[in-house]
């Protein structure tokens, strides 16, 4: 039986193509910010999903199943794309836009002043929106 793309976590095929990369559960896992624990429990997931281990253990890491070979062009051009779609410009900031922050502490107006001078970083001065970055004392 088909599944459909709409029920599978997408993350799950990026913890894939990493899998594939590293050949290492550990490895995959510190490149995306994750314990090993999560990286398995991805790939118990995966391995449902596919009904194929994808991966088997051997002295050099994990080995990709016939299956997994036979996916990792696709699930590398599919990744190409994804990115090439993130990369898009985002859409246009509407005139007039102005945010106004407070801060509390000094530590919390340097943040907001780094946010400021991030946001006025465009030279489109039509996409630049205004920020407004002032101090609050709290009793």
């Amino acid at each position: 039986m088909k599944k459909s793309i709409t029920t599978l976590d997408l993350n799950l095929l990026l913890c894939l193509q990493l899998l594939m990369q590293e050949r290492s559960v550990t490895k995959a896992a510190k490149r995306m910010n994750v314990t090993p624990s999560s990286v398995s429990k991805s790939l118990a997931k995966l391995r449902a999903w596919f009904d194929d281990p994808l991966f088997v253990n051997s002295p050099l890491g994990l080995s990709p199943t016939p299956l997994m070979v036979s996916m990792e062009q696709n699930l590398a051009e599919w990744m190409q794309m994804s990115n090439q779609l993130l990369d898009k410009p985002l859409h246009e900031t509407p005139r007039g836009l102005k945010f106004e922050l407070a801060a509390e502490s000094p530590l919390m107006m340097i943040m907001l002043n780094a946010l400021s001078t991030r946001n006025g970083s465009t030279n489109d001065t039509r996409r630049r929106p205004s920020n407004y970055v002032t101090g609050i004392t709290i009793p």
